[in-house]
């Protein structure tokens, strides 16, 4: 079987044992962590056999071997961190799914979670604040991309991208997506909120940043963004409500046998 080569990943390796999401004071932490889906066969099996009844199924629905195989690897991989953090066995873990399909765990963990992936590469965001939302994208090109922009930003972040030099529209576009992405992840509403909705910033080099809500995307607390640069052509961002939180980011290398 061939594999594809180990992706570069820009985050330190830390291992997954006496994992906490709170600081020395108690407050919130959020982890995100990174992984390549390329994984060994010996590895994907050990992921498969934590996977549960239903996630088993879902997996065998997929086509394409590779598809197949990527979902085997996110969701091992969500188990097996999740485990670290619970002091739970990874197969033991259950979910369940809010109104608009985001998962959470069951039981008295007080752990919120979000996870994404784009190509080989998974990014999973672990906290104890009251939720989080996470997304990434592999930078690629996009056809008709003003046409999708006028579809889903809003007309401030489709003025603000049209005035980006084009060698930044590409990544200015990708920087709104993820960040619009993750934020209605964390609220746990997923695309039954228009994107249009609210208002992010986008420009290449500018700090990720909520600008503005309309009515339908209030929520009466205030919201962090950050941007994610897990691996050299991936842009992704992060959602939290609370105000300046402490994120540390991880690349996660399973053991290879």
């Amino acid at each position: 079987m061939h594999l594809s080569p180990p992706m570069s990943l820009r985050w330190p390796v830390h291992a997954p044992s006496t994992l906490s999401v709170h600081d020395r004071a108690g407050a919130p932490e959020v982890h995100v962590w990174a992984t390549s889906l390329n994984v060994s066969p010996t590895v994907r099996e050990r992921y498969r056999s934590s996977l549960s009844a239903d996630e088993t199924t879902r997996a065998g629905r997929f086509i394409r071997s590779s598809d197949r195989d990527a979902f085997v690897a996110s969701h091992g991989m969500m188990r097996h961190l999740l485990g670290a953090y619970t002091r739970c066995d990874p197969a033991a873990l259950s979910f369940t799914d809010g109104k608009y399909g985001k998962p959470s765990l069951c039981g008295r963990h007080g752990l919120q979670f979000n996870m994404s992936h784009s190509g080989a590469l998974a990014v999973l965001a672990v906290t104890a604040a009251p939720d989080v939302g996470v997304d990434i994208e592999r930078l690629r090109p996009v056809d008709d991309l003003f046409t999708l922009a006028e579809r889903f930003l809003s007309v401030r972040e489709v003025a603000a991208l049209q005035a980006l030099p084009t060698a930044e529209v590409r990544r200015g576009f990708f920087n709104a997506w993820t960040r619009k992405e993750a934020f209605v992840k964390g609220l746990g509403r997923g695309l039954s909120l228009p994107l249009r909705t609210f208002d992010v910033t986008l420009t290449p080099g500018e700090p990720a940043r909520l600008l503005a809500t309309r009515q339908e995307a209030s929520t009466g607390r205030p919201w962090t963004l950050r941007e994610l640069n897990p691996a050299p052509d991936v842009v992704g961002a992060l959602a939290v409500p609370i105000a300046d939180p402490l994120v540390r980011c991880f690349s996660y290398l399973p053991p290879a046998t």
